[in-house]
């Protein structure tokens, strides 16, 4: 569970005075970047105390603002000399709300706390992910951006796993970062080639010092579509998986959904086999499974041929497949086959691996932009949409989580995540809501979308 906690990418606002964090947090700034050296905070005379309050910094006219000079797009320098970037734009907004000047202190991973306890910064605007054991030494503001860890390496050695490390590779991360932090504390056996900024991590990634790199994914997606050649194999490090754990440490996320089932209710009564334990199968079984899932898809691509028309046949193929599986999977012989579920999720993520690599991000991203950009609104419309509807009706957070997971992925990933969390009355819920969700998904999603298409004439 600690894996989680340290992992999830929340990234807040760290300041160094809890008194000033909500005043700070309410505001936005503007200003100049030609400064850039670090001012140290005033001390209260016979006081250890060394952060300045609001006040002090409104009389004097200044904020200094801790951010990155080289992590591009979150805080950089531009080729004028001028601090740009993600953070920055939050650290300009911030000075021009409380009507002061900026002081830009660049700042790397590792001394950000120190820069805030020392009084050398007033606000840390740096990718500052929020942790209990940072928390207990800074305060923070709420999230303002969200994302998980990735692994990016050349696209002659890709990296899709942290399993079966060879213990001659190591992996490149940032000292001070909650990547180090993650792999050090679940991948001990991993070694790590640390560097103290962006910029020589970068340099040690394109000389071949390491053979893969571990950090935000957005910088390292980033990274690969402006340097042919890298590939992000594990673009999602953890994300999902971090929720219940994240959830579990957080006053603020028990505040805003108080509603939780209890340990006896998650634990139930003991018995339950864990998901992914050691399984005996036979070959017979094995070669039965393989035999019912082809045989469903022939079945229904032939049928769809013979039945549809050509406007029609792949839509109808699917529903065909969904309809099968669901009266196949009702049939007593076939539930009593062992190793469909393990032989299911190898086979979807197969898939998924397949589907991944033959992707190219940089064109997809470029050739099919506005389409992205719809399903990524529907996606998250839908995700309000759903926590809005289960928060006023109280739904437990459990529910919740497993249920948006479902619907977005399927119901493999959410028994995996009911799973690493302990929960081990859900997992077959967590399952059970992942069938339906991609049931429901394809008889709906494709009945409105031919209703629409009928609807407009095309």
């Amino acid at each position: 569970m600690k894996q989680s906690k340290i992992s999830r990418r929340s990234f807040l606002l760290g300041l160094g005075a809890v008194s000033a964090a909500a005043a700070l947090t309410a505001c936005g700034g503007s200003s100049s970047a030609s400064t850039a050296t670090a001012a140290s905070g005033s001390a209260a005379s016979g006081s250890s105390v060394v952060y300045r309050t609001l006040d002090q910094i409104k009389e004097s006219g200044t904020i200094n603002i801790g951010v990155f000079s080289d992590k591009n797009p979150f805080g950089y320098v531009d080729e004028n000399g001028e601090y740009q970037g993600y953070d920055v734009y939050f650290a300009r907004r911030l000075g021009e709300d409380l009507g002061v000047e900026i002081n830009f202190v660049s700042t790397e991973a590792a001394n950000r706390i120190e820069y805030l306890q020392t009084g050398k910064v007033d606000v840390i605007l740096a990718n500052f992910t929020v942790t209990p054991e940072r928390a207990e030494e800074v305060d923070f503001a709420l999230p303002y951006m969200n994302v998980a860890l990735g692994v990016i390496s050349p696209d002659s050695n890709v990296i899709t796993t942290l399993d079966n490390w060879n213990a001659d590779d190591q992996m490149i991360v940032i000292s001070g970062t909650t990547a180090e932090t993650y792999l050090t504390k679940e991948y001990p056996d991993i070694p790590l080639q640390k560097y103290d900024s962006y910029a020589t991590a970068k340099n040690a990634l394109e000389n071949g010092n390491g053979v893969a790199w571990a950090n935000d994914n957005t910088e390292v997606l980033a990274y690969a579509m402006q340097n042919p050649g890298y590939v992000v194999g594990i673009p999602t490090l953890i994300l999902m998986f971090a929720t219940p754990a994240l959830y579990k440490s957080s006053k603020w996320l028990k505040k805003l959904w108080p509603y939780e089932m209890s340990e006896p209710e998650l634990l139930g009564d003991g018995n339950h086999e864990e998901l992914m334990a050691s399984k005996e199968w036979s070959i017979q079984e094995i070669a039965w499974l393989l035999a019912i899932g082809f045989g469903t898809v022939w079945a229904a691509t032939s049928i769809s041929s013979m039945v549809f028309g050509e406007g029609f046949r792949s839509a109808g193929r699917i529903l065909l497949i969904t309809t099968f599986s669901i009266i196949l999977a009702q049939v007593p012989a076939v539930r009593k086959l062992r190793g469909n579920f393990d032989l299911g999720l190898f086979i979807a993520v197969l898939f998924l691996v397949t589907i991944g690599f033959a992707v190219d991000l940089k064109q997809f991203f470029g050739s099919t932009f506005y389409i992205t950009l719809f399903c990524f609104c529907v996606i998250a419309c839908s995700i309000l949409l759903h926590l809005l509807i289960t928060r006023l009706l109280k739904v437990r957070f459990e529910y919740v989580l497993l249920s948006i997971v479902g619907c977005i992925s399927d119901g493999p990933t959410a028994a995996l995540i009911a799973s690493s969390a302990q929960w081990k009355t859900l997992i077959n819920i967590g399952l059970l809501m992942g069938v339906l969700a991609g049931a429901l998904g394809n008889y709906v999603g494709i009945g409105v979308a031919y209703a629409i298409r009928a609807f407009i004439g095309a």
